[in-house]
């Protein structure tokens, strides 16, 4: 039977929040279906019907940008996992570029840059990486304390020698 990997000593998945579900999306775009409906035959009762076309390209413009405005959601992440005496730090934009670090977790230096939007790095030996970009004060203060934890456990092991018991 072969061995499962390791579990890494840290690991953090942040995404962006997604401001609607599939279901508020599907709302949304009921209501302005609704409305861009209304205004068109509005604007065609008036005798007005040249309108239907700006009104069409408008509910099309705008289905459009949710749509971008999800699928670019949903391209960006960020990774922080802790394993092997290395952290990788892996961050991917929401044209879904990706960038990679990694430090060594001996020399890992977790760090908070106070101001009226406190920014979280992780730094090693002059390599720095800003990590927390999805998160708010709150979390971004919870992930820096979860991580020293991580760190310090990875550079005080604990062993246990049954001998000793």
């Amino acid at each position: 039977m072969a061995d499962s990997p390791p579990a890494p000593a840290f690991e953090a998945l942040m995404r962006p929040r997604q401001a609607l579900d599939r279901r508020g999306l599907r709302v949304v775009a009921a209501v302005l279906g609704a409305g861009f409906g209304t205004s068109a035959l509005l604007f065609t009762v008036l005798g007005a019907w040249p309108v239907l076309g700006f009104v069409g390209l408008e509910a099309l413009l705008v289905a459009g940008l949710f749509t971008l405005y999800r699928r670019a959601g949903a391209r960006a992440f960020e990774r922080i996992r802790l394993e092997g005496g290395q952290i990788l730090v892996e961050q991917a934009d929401h044209r879904g570029r990706l960038r990679r670090l990694l430090l060594d977790a001996y020399w890992a230096r977790v760090r908070i840059e106070e101001g009226p939007q406190p920014r979280l790095f992780l730094a090693s030996r002059g390599e720095e990486a800003e990590i927390g970009l999805f998160l708010g004060e709150e979390e971004r203060r919870a992930l820096a304390e979860a991580l020293q934890e991580a760190l310090y456990r990875a550079r005080h092991p604990l062993f246990d020698n049954p001998v000793l018991r």
